[in-house]
């Protein structure tokens, strides 16, 4: 092989033990800034300190490994003592009878440091969104938190004796809050798309229920103005569409509060709804927001939806508003990968037109889950409140109270585990930034070292997304954010702790374990304090994905696979464990795990699975039985 001297690589030939250098191109004189050959030709690599000695011994050890160098990104020294970045490929010269090798140097300094002044700005962002995240976090909690007790205590003092006067200033003070908490909601919602902190849920729900519950919150302000509100959903919507529903209701709520806004008295404004495309998978959906307000100026359309932008000054002294709601719809419409128009004219009004495209499921019914109000819900249910402001910790207690409840305070979760240490409650109420010990520290410590299965749901004015998912993957077990209603927060605490969930001693016993000869289900009765639900779900889990690991091992033991059995065997024995198998097997599958780490015994292996796998198949059968029973 000869060099190539009319290319842009640096090419050098040196001898099998890079002890001698034979030859070099000119691309490598200029790239290295040697003056001529003769500086390089004769000496040893080591000598002319391209590669550092590390670098030199890692170019052997892998020519010796692999056989091959190739494209391997190395930091090289110029005869300058200047730091340069290249592509060095190394390959035996085939040509010539001399053991030698030809190296290849490709200078990507340029693009090298291109990357790293990528990678820092890229650094620098995720810092500024790092800082910008935990802005919100704590601007949102220290707004929200007033604002509950505002809101909170107007709606506890409306139900006390008042006479009109009063009534109609504590209907002032809530709506003043209200309006409050919508202007403090749209902020953070702008920010929080800006910085890309918004994702969309995929889930079941019901278009036509959604437009319905978002027009019933505007009935009363669409009576107070004298104006008639309409929909219009076209039997062509699907019964179910996976999506997100909450921000389907936010964009129609903000058109719809827009509209009203805009209306004047004895007005009208119309929603209306239809599919304009279906196939199999999914389904592309029209909405309209139609009112006969004030209208637009042509020249005034194209801004409609930039932030803060209104007609003019006086629109906002006039109607209100903060100038973020159309900007928000218009991000999570495109959020939604749709897209939203406005048609209007001055004095006649204006049409909001935008389109969605929503998954489509199987399922042909969508049932509403409906609380009915029943008297004193709680009644007698004993709740642990860790909350650390004093305002909250009186609205929430009071709330619970009236319902029956008897709740116990915690100013942090430091007090909150001395308490659970020797008490039992039905249910935990825990606030999320509290000093001392924080709230997803507490529940932590409370599933992981108290073993306590105690449910819990996170009390939090901070909006930012992904918040509930570190309050579920801590050990919670629902989501309620501040501000709330009273209504809200009982629906949700009755979800959890109503008596239908519960089953006794003597029917479990009766009930489960009559028949059940391979399993014994004792442990989730136990562990779960007879919580029927958390019993059902258990074994469902186990009926669901059993038969999948069954059937790997299968395949592992037809093909003496240790790697294989090994995760499937480490995983099974928990779920067997909880659904009470015979601790002889479990104790053999211990055995089993460390001679799969081994990778002896394969004989043992396979007798005791192939025993595991008919005893699953029964316990399996057991099971279904027991479901039913349920």
């Amino acid at each position: 092989m000869f060099l190539t001297h009319n290319t842009p690589i640096a090419e050098l030939i040196i001898n099998d033990n890079f002890t001698c250098v034979n030859e070099v191109n000119n691309s490598f004189i200029k790239l290295f800034k040697y003056d001529s050959n003769f500086e390089i030709i004769n000496k040893p690599l080591k000598e002319l300190k391209i590669f550092n000695p590390n670098g030199i011994k890692l170019i052997k050890e892998k020519l010796l490994r692999e056989g091959e160098f190739h494209a391997e990104k190395m930091f090289c020294l110029t005869s300058k003592e200047e730091l340069i970045v290249c592509l060095v490929t190394i390959q035996k010269e085939v040509i010539s009878k001399n053991n030698n090798y030809i190296i290849f140097f490709q200078d990507i300094t340029q693009l090298h440091n291109l990357e790293t002044q990528l990678e820092k700005s890229k650094q620098i962002a995720e810092n500024a969104l790092n800082l910008q995240t935990m802005f919100l976090a704590n601007i949102s909690h220290e707004i929200r938190t007033p604002i509950n007790g505002i809101l909170g205590f107007t709606e506890l003092l409306q139900n006390t004796k008042l006479n009109h006067e009063q009534l109609d200033y504590l209907q002032s003070i809530k709506i003043s809050g209200n309006n409050l908490i919508k202007i403090v909601n749209d902020i953070l919602d702008s920010t929080k798309i800006e910085a890309g902190l918004i994702e969309l849920e995929n889930i079941p729900f019901n278009i036509a229920s959604i437009i319905k519950d978002t027009v019933k919150t505007f009935i009363p302000l669409a009576h107070s103005k004298n104006i008639q509100i309409n929909t219009t959903v076209e039997n062509n919507l699907p019964e179910t569409v996976f999506g997100d529903p909450t921000r389907l209701f936010q964009i129609i709520n903000n058109l719809i509060n827009n509209a009203l806004r805009f209306t004047k008295n004895n007005g009208k404004v119309s929603v209306y709804a239809s599919v304009i495309q279906k196939n199999e998978t999914n389904c592309v959906v029209k909405f309209n927001v139609i009112d006969n307000g004030i209208g637009i100026d042509k020249d005034k359309i194209e801004t409609v939806f930039d932030k803060f932008i209104q007609e003019d000054s006086s629109t906002t002294r006039n109607y209100g508003g903060s100038g973020l709601g159309l900007s928000i719809v218009k991000k999570l419409v495109e959020l939604h990968k749709g897209s939203i128009s406005v048609t209007s004219e001055k004095n006649i009004g204006s049409t909001f037109t935008f389109y969605i495209s929503y998954n489509l499921t199987d399922q042909n019914s969508f049932t509403l889950d409906v609380m009915q109000p029943t008297a004193k819900v709680l009644s007698n249910k004993k709740i642990l409140l860790v909350e650390d402001n004093e305002i909250n910790q009186k609205l929430t207690s009071t709330i619970l109270t009236l319902e029956g409840a008897k709740v116990t305070v915690a100013n942090n979760g430091e007090v909150a585990l001395q308490l659970l240490q020797n008490l039992n409650y039905d249910l935990i109420l825990m606030d999320i930034q509290m000093p001392v010990l924080d709230g997803i520290s507490t529940t932590i410590i409370i599933r992981k070292e108290l073993i306590c299965n105690t449910p819990i749901i996170a009390m939090t004015a901070n909006v930012i997304t992904g918040e509930k998912k570190v309050c579920l993957k801590s050990g919670m077990n629902d989501y309620i954010s501040k501000p709330f209603n009273a209504g809200d927060l009982i629906k949700i605490i009755n979800k959890h702790i109503a008596n239908s969930t519960l089953i006794g001693d003597v029917d479990f016993n009766n009930k489960i374990t009559e028949n059940n000869q391979h399993v014994s289900l004792k442990y989730l009765y136990e562990f779960s304090k007879g919580n029927k639900m958390f019993i059902k779900e258990m074994i469902e889990l186990f009926l669901e994905q059993s038969p999948t690991d069954i059937e790997k091992l299968s395949v592992a033991i037809k093909n003496n696979d240790y790697a294989s059995i090994k995760p499937i065997v480490h995983r099974l024995q928990t779920s067997l464990g909880f659904i009470g198998f015979n601790e002889n097997i479990l104790k053999e599958l211990k055995q089993v795990e460390e001679w799969c780490i081994n990778k002896t015994n394969f004989q043992d292996i396979k007798k005791i699975i192939d025993n595991l796998i008919n005893e699953c198949k029964i316990a399996q059968t057991e099971l279904k039985q027991g479901l039913l029973q349920l």
